[in-house]
């Protein structure tokens, strides 16, 4: 900030009388660097509250020099600052924007008197000093340079007739297993829990879109080969009218059947072995169906 004021001194005559004191009689120039904080950074408010504080000095009788006769030698004449003093200011301001260039603004200040700038004094009166003013502020708008307008991006080169190929995304199977189902003896017909074990496969499934499955009924050839096909077939397709109906696609399904010597845990060969009417569900990579 650089002021100019104190150019009426009328009133500063009658309180100094014969005595010389260049601060109430002569123009005052002050000169402040200051550091302003908003106290709301990042509004986008028109009114904005700020704080400020610098170090500056304020000198009298700047550009004409010392009046001449006045008592100025340290110890003698008025007590006070001579003609220039170091001060410390701390204020608060409020600024109010018209647009995004103009403002108002209204700040307080009290500066703090901590030095001679020029001379120093073994016995001084303070000078310390408020200021309040009121104001415009202004921007200087630089007019923008139009330059030529940027070249067009030209279009990308095609062929007619000619389609480039899409790449090629890999698809892979993460599944390794899953449920197996096990039928009562000479039954096609799904238990709760066989139901509850292809539910989790089918959630499964949902979760993995590459996968497919191979469904694999398993039959013993106890009895005849043909009736043993027969039920393994059936039950094979138990199995994927079940996750059919669930929403999964048929084209994600295989159906396999295998007859013959279930190999049984030892003490359980017969009607208590449930190998004997188990289907398997293998997952595998959808991408070995197309190959």
């Amino acid at each position: 900030m650089i002021l100019f004021t104190n150019f009426s001194t009328k009133d500063g005559r009658k309180l100094v009388g014969s005595g010389i004191n260049e601060f109430l009689t002569k123009p005052l120039f002050l000169f402040e660097p200051e550091i302003v904080m908003t106290l709301r950074p990042g509004s986008k408010s028109r009114v904005l509250p700020y704080i400020f504080t610098g170090f500056g000095a304020t000198i009298a009788d700047a550009f004409r020099g010392r009046s001449k006769g006045g008592i100025d030698l340290p110890g003698r004449g008025v007590p006070g600052p001579e003609r220039s003093v170091y001060h410390l200011p701390l204020g608060f301001g409020i600024d109010v924007a018209f647009n995004g260039c103009w403002s108002a603004f209204g700040e307080a200040s009290y500066r703090w008197d901590l030095n001679y700038v020029w001379r120093n004094e073994t016995d001084y009166d303070p000078h310390n000093t408020s200021l309040i003013a009121i104001g415009l502020r202004g921007c200087l708008r630089r007019a923008k340079r139009v330059g030529p307008p940027p070249a067009p991006i030209p279009p990308p080169l095609t062929v007619p007739g000619y389609d480039p190929p899409l790449p090629l995304v890999p698809r892979v199977c993460m599944l390794i297993e899953l449920n197996s189902v096990y039928f009562a003896s000479n039954t096609i017909d799904l238990s709760t829990a066989s139901r509850e074990a292809l539910d989790e496969n089918i959630e499964a499934l949902r979760l993995n879109p590459t996968c497919c499955v191979n469904i694999i009924g398993y039959s013993s050839s106890h009895q005849s080969d043909i009736y043993a096909l027969q039920v393994a077939q059936e039950r094979a397709e138990a199995i994927l009218n079940y996750y059919v109906g669930s929403g999964l696609s048929a084209g994600r399904f295989t159906l396999d059947t295998e007859v013959g010597e279930v190999v049984c845990p030892k003490g359980k060969d017969g009607k208590g072995c449930v190998e004997e009417h188990q289907v398997a569900t293998v997952p595998f990579d959808c991408s070995l169906l197309y190959r």
